[in-house]
């Protein structure tokens, strides 16, 4: 009986798997969200997941025409985008079973610092001539 139960139990499990693969919608990793910030002029690549051979669209608001994928044997996808340059906010659209709208892009500079403890120093902080230092424009120091 107990092996009758066990053989029943793993059955289901394994129906109650496939039935969500079935019906699988596209996701993204969290990295790709609303209010995100894109580089621009550059390519950058989307991806996620979605059914298995199911066919994967994206439109941003700044392309002329959307770019589609099909997913792979395991549920993923790629697709490249080029952006422009600095503008929005944009919407991406991506779209397949179900549909991803991100909403409030920016396409511009993106730079990343990274330093000691004085990075969080202001011109206020001890900074000799800080007032004329502020409105110097950054070429003349």
């Amino acid at each position: 009986m107990k092996t009758y139960m066990k053989r029943v139990s793993l059955t289901f499990g394994f129906l109650l798997i496939l039935l969500q693969f079935s019906r699988a919608n596209i996701s993204l990793p969290e990295i790709f969200s609303d209010n995100m910030v894109l580089q621009q002029k550059i390519r950058h690549n989307f991806l996620g997941w979605a059914k298995t051979g199911e066919t994967v669209s994206i439109k941003a608001d700044w392309m002329d025409k959307e770019i589609s994928a099909q997913s792979s044997v395991q549920g993923t996808w790629k697709i490249t985008i080029q952006t422009r340059g600095a503008g929005g906010p944009y919407n991406i659209h991506i779209k397949g079973h179900n549909e991803v709208i991100l909403k409030n892009v920016l396409v511009g500079e993106v730079w990343l610092c990274s330093g000691q403890s004085n990075m969080e120093m202001s011109a206020q902080s001890g900074i000799n001539n800080a007032d004329e230092e502020i409105k110097m424009p950054t070429g003349l120091r």
